[in-house]
């Protein structure tokens, strides 16, 4: 007999034969319409809350829905308020009415153009806010903001502004990386040092 077996051949021999679904009623079928059917009027005659079985959202499926709801608004106005925020910092000014109708100038850094204008619905409170919007190369200095691709080809974006930022390879992450934990053992290894000396 093989060595993980826990029943042996006569006891399985002897087991009566499994049911095949073609010989089965309907109703036995766990999972069938007909079974969720008999299993909520069982339910129902003995005062128990009918489920919706098969059919229908679940229980998690609302806990679920509601969890992801919840953290993409939450998110979402937290973009919206960093927009907001960022064309205060930057000086931004929308022009209103005419020929150029909600698009954006910069007196300060850009006295001569006009920038086009992106927008974006907050969920929560179905406001649209405008941004202005321009890509890198037509923003040397930075101040605009560009949509950005995250994922599911090309169907989910987010507003990310144009600032510049420094390149850095991963061989210097990692140098940084093993530069701060040795300077980490060492400036534990000397407080011990001090610690013990103290203790003399």
């Amino acid at each position: 007999m093989p060595r993980f077996r826990k029943t042996n051949r006569s006891t399985r021999i002897r087991a009566p034969p499994r049911v095949s679904l073609e010989m089965r009623e309907p109703h036995e079928i766990v999972g069938s319409n007909e079974w969720v059917a008999v299993r909520n009027q069982r339910a129902f005659l003995e005062g128990r809350a009918i489920s919706t079985g098969s059919s229908g959202i679940t229980r998690n499926d609302m806990a679920k829905n509601t969890t992801i709801k919840q953290v993409e608004q939450g998110s979402n106005s937290m973009l919206v308020d960093n927009i907001l925020n960022f064309i205060d910092e930057t000086e931004w000014a929308q022009i209103e009415g005419g020929e150029h109708n909600n698009r954006w100038i910069n007196p300060k850094h850009y006295p001569n153009r006009i920038f086009e204008t992106g927008l974006i619905k907050e969920t929560s409170t179905e406001e649209i806010h405008y941004f202005p919007l321009s890509s890198t190369e037509e923003d040397p200095k930075g101040l605009a903001m560009r949509y950005q691709m995250i994922g599911g080809a090309g169907q989910y974006c987010t507003v990310v502004p144009n600032t510049w930022r420094k390149y850095i390879s991963p061989a210097t992450i990692k140098r940084e990386k093993r530069h701060r934990k040795k300077n980490h053992s060492r400036r534990l290894a000397n407080a011990e040092m001090e610690q013990a000396e103290n203790e003399l």
